[in-house]
């Protein structure tokens, strides 16, 4: 597979891949998994016989992590806070100390964690979400620009440190501190310049002509 110039497009092109496939369950009016499920697997099982460099990979099967815990919205919001915020500290815990293991084992190492951290989110999204701060609920509206942005943003950022500080345990900490900071303005400006504009134009709706075509 031929690598993106975005430096998280990898991952968008799976993402596109997933549209598509959302796409032809509703064009067929049949349930989301059971478009997506046999086409992810059979893809991560390609992954895994043929162990190439192309487009198969296992990730795919974290889609449907995804598609389980969309489905699961009403049993997960009513388990308690006691339960899910637990649940979700925990994964969390495991993210930052289990190695991803390679492309093959990473649904297992990072997916299920993962997987485990959001739906432990959702579960404490009515609870949580009336002591939620605005610059929190900001930056979660902002995310996907600063997911887009970001790549660009930290070489950047550790380009012009460099010139600066030494890159010792102290510098490097002060360095990431401040890519993390950079990375939230930078996606919150790309944000609010390019992409409400762009969404709001799509979801406006255009009225039509009434006027007889000229003939």
């Amino acid at each position: 597979m031929i690598p993106p110039v975005l430096p998280g497009g990898g991952t968008l092109t799976y993402e596109m891949f997933f549209y598509i496939l959302v796409t032809a369950a509703l064009v067929v009016h049949a349930p989301l998994s059971r478009i997506c499920a046999p086409v992810m697997i059979g893809v991560a099982a390609f992954a895994v016989i043929a162990t190439s460099n192309g487009f198969a990979n296992t990730i795919v099967l974290e889609f449907l992590f995804g598609i389980a815990i969309g489905n699961a919205i009403p049993t997960l919001q009513s388990l308690p806070p006691a339960v899910s915020i637990p649940a979700g500290s925990a994964a969390f815990l495991l993210l930052l100390g289990i190695p991803v293991g390679g492309d093959l084992w990473r649904p297992l190492t990072w997916g299920i964690p993962a997987g485990v951290v959001v739906a432990a989110v959702v579960s404490a999204e009515m609870t949580l979400r009336h002591a939620m701060p605005l610059w929190l609920l900001a930056a979660g509206n902002a995310s996907y620009a600063t997911y887009l942005t970001h790549g660009f943003v930290v070489p950047a950022v550790f380009i012009l440190c460099a010139r600066s500080i030494a890159f010792d345990p102290a510098g490097l900490a002060a360095t990431i501190i401040v890519s993390l900071f950079v990375s939230a303005i930078v996606g919150q400006l790309t944000h609010y310049v390019i992409e409400q504009p762009l969404m709001l134009r799509l979801r406006t709706t255009r009225p039509v002509s009434t006027l007889p075509a000229p003939g």
